[in-house]
């Protein structure tokens, strides 16, 4: 998955999941709940959660999968599997049908936490206009990667890159 494409997620889901539902306190954030809507500073959001990398924005596959990640794997040979999130149910019936067949017919176990996400999340801007957070990500997204340097952090990207193919 992109870098880029990940922090935008995070950021999103940090802001709906966490933020706007009162769970990040101790941030002190100003945000406002206006119907459906969830409105905090453009400030806000960038000093406090993406700039500190709180919560999910800080995760990504390039501060895992690195040089020595793959070394490791070289080096030691262990039975890993890297599948596409959405491909989970199949793997675990695969699963199931040799090391515990009395699960087959239960129903797959996950859960889509973004099911009862709402609420939209809206940006004050400094000029005291208020857009919505997608819409501001999408303007800001190279901005984003060059400031926090998603790259920078990344080795062995080409190794990454090919797995995912």
């Amino acid at each position: 998955r992109d870098e880029t494409e990940r922090l935008i997620s995070a950021i999103k889901h940090v802001v709906v999941t966490h933020l706007c539902r009162g769970k990040m306190e101790k941030l002190k954030i100003q945000f406002q709940i206006d119907g459906l809507r969830c409105i905090l500073s453009e400030r806000d959001l960038v000093d406090k959660l993406i700039e500190r990398k709180i919560n999910e924005i800080q995760f990504g596959a390039s501060a895992i999968m690195t040089c020595g990640f793959y070394d490791t794997i070289e080096t030691n040979f262990p039975r890993i599997v890297f599948i596409n999130h959405k491909q989970a149910d199949k793997v675990q019936k695969v699963l199931a049908k040799y090391h515990c067949p009395e699960l087959l017919d239960s129903e797959a176990v996950h859960e889509n936490v973004a099911k009862d996400k709402t609420i939209e999340a809206f940006l004050k801007l400094q000029n005291g206009k208020e857009v919505p957070l997608s819409d501001w990500l999408e303007k800001k997204r190279n901005m984003l990667e060059y400031t926090l340097d998603l790259r920078a952090k990344q080795t062995c990207r080409g190794k990454t890159l090919k797995m995912q193919e």
